[in-house]
């Protein structure tokens, strides 16, 4: 689970019990009951694992929201708007890690 720390409006908000459900170089999807409204715009600063623990911040927009007592999990989609050049970096790591395939690691072929 990742840390996650968002910003609204300069006072710090520290949402509770939220991780990333999906994240993206693009954006995320963030796991919380504490819904922002669409159109927020929030300060973003969290972390991730590639090699290390290395921190993403930026500025984000709340573009879609799911709200609690739905059949889907509730949080919000948040498209990263303007992030640090040293996180773009890291996010484009973290995804050409994560599609690397171990040498030693035998490709099976399903047929029908």
């Amino acid at each position: 689970m990742a840390s996650l720390e968002l910003f609204l409006s300069g006072e710090g908000i520290k949402l509770k019990n939220s991780s990333f459900f999906n994240i993206s170089e693009t954006g995320a999807f963030i796991r919380t009951t504490d819904i922002l409204p669409v159109g927020t715009k929030v300060r973003l600063k969290f972390t991730v694992l590639v090699d290390d623990f290395e921190s993403i911040e930026g500025i984000g927009e709340v573009v879609r929201v799911v709200e609690t007592g739905g059949p889907e999990e509730p949080g919000m989609g948040v498209v990263f708007i303007s992030i640090t050049e040293d996180s773009r970096e890291t996010l484009s790591r973290l995804f050409v890690k994560a599609t690397e395939r171990d040498p030693d690691e035998e490709e099976v072929i399903l047929t029908d």
